[in-house]
């Protein structure tokens, strides 16, 4: 946070500490971030940078080849409007869960909007080089393709190297700072000019306009009365071992997410039925699929990505970061939102209820579910795709299935839950 203040107003070391206590409790400081709000990174540039494709054995880089990246450049903003940036690339936030808490009808951002290339644009080129095998390879696989890989080289490396923190972090001087309704995490904290969101590759994203127009303090007083929402509940500590402690956590963390008690207890009502019961993380069945929501071939790659970089900042063994509880509710979490906006976390599958009822697993009628158990049938139908291809037909040139595995246990189950964490029949 000091270095980026101090590239922002060219600062010397002395003058830092200062100008923080003087500065940042001025209005346009203190300002909350909303939608289209100009982001920039300490480490970006939009001039060509060049990334060498060979590492030797020793680990050490080969100067042999290398092929230059070009940095697009967003033409929506005006450059002259910004003197001071230099030759920083520009990109501005975008903001879509919460329409509850606005400024002048645009959304506020809650430290919760971090994920790249959704909130989060790509800042060009990165000044700093890939500085591990992995990050080499794959620039290696891009320099392999076609013409070198040309077409992605025009978007930059700081899509191949961007790896965000989950949340933005806030500067806190003599300031409490507002929350707001978020659709997908709940109540969470709004961030302002003096927040930042950390890149592990090196560098800090930092607001260069909080996107505000001009908001009224009549309309801030407003909006602080709109952003009263229920409390978050505060997660339990879980132990992996315990099937119970599991499930006390796991309800806790999706009602967090959001979710409504009849759905949340329908995703716990599958993962009973894709555990054996057990609620074991660290499970594998026999046929190869792992975890809570027994993720297969495709969806597991992820896992396991996802557990090797917290096995990492954990210091842990990296086969075994995958197995963290909290860890698989953020993946399951991130595939039902991020991947239902792309159209490809659910399968959109088609379920005949016989008597020529034919339902669609979509996300609106998880949502929407009046029951734990229609919740749960959703769930396992679109989400864990537990269907039973050989009583299948086809229709319209749709796929149509008639069963669903262990439905009668994910249903029983996801109204038990309910019954046991709501207290009600």
């Amino acid at each position: 946070m000091v270095d980026e203040t101090a590239e922002r107003n060219n600062l010397s070391d002395e003058e830092i500490e200062d100008f923080l206590y003087e500065n940042y409790q001025d209005k346009e400081s203190t300002e909350y971030i909303v939608d289209g709000a100009i982001l920039t990174c300490t480490n970006c540039t939009i001039e060509d940078q060049y990334i060498k494709n060979e590492m030797n054995p020793s680990g050490a880089y080969e100067a042999m080849t290398k092929y230059y990246y070009y940095a697009p450049i967003d033409e929506s903003i005006q450059r002259s409007d910004f003197p001071n940036i230099g030759k920083k690339a520009l990109g501005r936030l975008v903001v879509t869960e919460n329409p509850a808490a606005e400024a002048n009808s645009l959304k506020h951002a809650t430290v919760t909007d971090s994920l790249k290339g959704r909130n989060i644009p790509y800042f060009g080129n990165c000044l700093r080089a890939p500085d591990n095998e992995s990050e080499m390879s794959i620039f290696s696989a891009i320099h392999n393709e076609a013409d070198q890989g040309i077409e992605k080289r025009k978007e930059g490396s700081c899509k191949y190297l961007m790896k965000l923190e989950s949340e933005w972090e806030n500067y806190e001087i003599g300031q409490n700072f507002l929350s707001f309704p978020d659709d997908i995490k709940g109540q969470q904290s709004g961030i302002t000019m003096t927040s930042m969101l950390f890149c592990r590759h090196g560098g800090f994203i930092y607001p260069v306009t909080s996107g505000q127009v001009k908001v009224e303090e009549e309309v801030e007083e407003e909006i602080v009365e709109e952003v009263e929402v229920e409390e978050v509940l505060v997660l339990p500590e879980v132990d992996a071992a315990n099937p119970q402690s599991v499930k006390e956590f796991m309800w806790v963390y999706f009602r967090n997410e959001g979710f409504s008690e009849y759905a949340v207890a329908g995703i716990l009502g599958n993962v009973f039925a894709e555990t054996g019961g057990t609620f074991d993380p660290g499970i594998i069945s026999e046929a190869g699929y792992y975890g809570l929501f027994q993720w297969g071939k495709g969806r597991r790659e992820e896992l396991f990505a996802r557990g090797k970089e917290y096995a990492e900042r954990m210091g842990m063994p990296e086969d075994e970061g995958w197995k963290y509880v909290q860890l698989q509710c953020e993946y399951a979490s991130d595939e039902y939102y991020i991947r239902t906006e792309e159209n490809t976390g659910w399968s959109q599958n088609r379920l005949d209820l016989g008597n020529g009822i034919v339902i669609l697993g979509t996300k609106d009628k998880f949502e929407e579910a009046k029951s734990a158990s229609d919740a749960a049938l959703v769930w396992a139908l679109s989400f864990e795709r537990a269907v039973v291809s050989k009583t299948a037909y086809e229709k319209d040139g749709n796929m149509v299935y008639t069963e669903l595995q262990d439905l009668e246990t994910r249903l029983r189950e996801a109204e038990n839950i309910y019954i046991e964490f709501t207290n009600r029949d």
